[in-house]
């Protein structure tokens, strides 16, 4: 495939490793459900921990049926998470879109420019109406096994699912001027006075209004709806 043609096959969003395999669809993970926003109420916790911005990020991995994928990163410009124990009472925090990186095409690739380019225009992210997604905790529940999480994984499948969940999160996730709220599980670990909030999920795109190239009738030109989410958050 040319790389012109593949550059034109590209998709991104918030928030999952850069993990690659032969698989074509997104990776196998949580599966989200985006419904309307929810208000958000006001916390109290023994603790309000501020988001460390320098070792905190959101992965993406976006793919098309054929197999083609590209995977990056965004950072985060604030947060904070709101901490009882070692219990998640609620939380924010903000990405900057303007910080994408594409971490599938060498830097030096002049592809790698026109990619990033690519996605941050009306295509998709829209970056000079929207320059930041937010997601605000709306609840927080200890997680509890679901006959889902003991699905069997194909012999050299992927499965990016979040292993040994401590909190089933919900929240609203705010992209391009469209807020839905979402649920996912997400592995919460203290140490010492530091929380480190881990989480990966699939979304759909359309349900943000990013619709390009997602009608199934355009063939090896379709991008799937689904984009992979990883979230390393971690407080200083």
């Amino acid at each position: 495939m040319k790389k012109q043609t593949f550059l034109k096959s590209v998709f991104a969003l918030i928030f999952a490793g850069g993990l690659l395999t032969s698989c074509g669809d997104a990776p196998k993970s949580t599966e989200t459900q985006a419904t309307d926003s929810v208000a958000v109420e006001e916390v109290q916790a023994e603790k309000e921990l501020a988001v460390d911005t320098a070792t905190s990020v959101v992965n993406w991995i976006g793919s098309k049926p054929t197999g083609d994928r590209h995977t990056g990163t965004f950072n985060l410009n604030s947060g904070t998470l709101k901490i009882e124990g070692d219990q998640i009472k609620g939380g924010a925090f903000e990405i900057d879109i303007n910080s994408l990186v594409v971490t599938d095409i060498p830097l030096e690739d002049e592809y790698n420019a026109k990619l990033r380019g690519h996605l941050l225009n009306e295509d998709f992210f829209l970056v000079d109406s929207f320059p930041t997604a937010k997601f605000e905790i709306t609840s927080v529940e200890a997680y509890t096994a679901t006959e889902g999480d003991s699905t069997a994984t194909a012999e050299g499948e992927e499965d990016l699912s979040i292993k040994d969940p401590t909190h089933t999160v919900a929240g609203n996730l705010t992209l391009r001027g469209v807020t839905k709220n979402i649920t996912f599980p997400v592995k919460a670990t203290t140490e010492g006075e530091k929380m480190t909030f881990e989480a990966n999920f699939n979304i759909d795109r359309t349900q943000w209004d990013i619709h390009y190239n997602s009608d199934e009738s355009l063939a090896d030109k379709f991008i799937s709806p689904k984009v992979n989410i990883g979230l390393s958050i971690k407080t200083q």
